[in-house]
C-alpha cells in the first residue's frame, strides 16, 4: 500500500492521513513503492508510484487533500524507479521524471491524463557532443535506445540524477 501521514506539530507526531491499497494487479514486483505527489492546477492531488521496475507505473487523484484517492491505474507508456513529479507554477504543465532502464522525462499538460516522453539520454548525449565534450560522458547507446519498460535493460544499468530534475 502507499501510505500519506500528517502532522500538525511539525513532525512531532504523525497521524495517517490515508492510503492506497495494494491489489493483486500490481503484481509480485518490489512494491507499491517510491510514490511521489503533487497538486495540480485544478487542485487535485496527483500521486504516481511504481509497483515494478520493469512495468508501468501506477497513478491515482485526490479531489479531497488526499483524505481519499481514485482507484489506482496503471498508465500505459510511463515507466523506471523514483519517479518524481511537478507542477510548472506558470503553466501548470505536469512534469514526470524517472531512470532506469532509460533516462527519461514525461510531460502532461491536461493534469496527468495523456504525457509526451522526452528521451534525457539521448538530449544528454546531443548536447555533450555538440558542445565538443568527452566522449566518457555519454551514456551508452542501450541506454539511449530505451523506449519501453520491455526494453533490454543496458549492461552495466545505467541511471542518473537527472530523474531528480522534476
Amino acid at each position: 500500500a502507499v501510505y500519506f501521514v500528517n502532522s500538525s506539530d511539525h513532525g512531532v507526531n504523525w497521524s495517517l492521513r490515508s492510503f492506497i491499497p495494494w491489489k493483486a494487479a500490481f503484481g509480485d514486483g518490489d512494491g507499491p513503492g517510491e510514490p511521489t505527489t503533487t497538486r495540480l492546477a485544478d487542485g487535485r492531488l496527483l500521486c504516481v508510484f511504481r509497483a515494478n521496475a520493469r512495468a508501468p507505473y501506477w497513478k491515482a487523484f485526490s479531489s479531497d487533500e488526499g483524505h481519499t484517492w481514485t482507484d489506482a491505474v496503471q498508465m500505459p507508456t510511463q515507466w523506471s524507479v523514483r519517479p518524481l513529479l511537478t507542477v510548472l507554477p506558470d503553466s501548470g504543465l505536469v512534469v514526470l521524471t524517472g531512470g532506469r532502464p532509460g533516462i527519461n522525462l514525461w510531460a502532461s499538460a491536461d493534469g496527468g491524463e495523456e504525457w509526451a516522453r522526452f528521451n534525457i539520454a539521448e538530449k544528454h548525449n546531443e548536447g555533450i557532443k555538440a558542445a565538443g565534450g568527452r566522449e566518457a560522458l555519454l551514456y551508452v547507446p542501450a541506454v539511449v535506445a530505451v523506449n519501453s519498460s520491455a526494453s533490454p535493460m543496458p549492461s552495466p544499468p545505467q541511471s542518473t540524477s537527472y530523474t531528480g530534475a522534476a
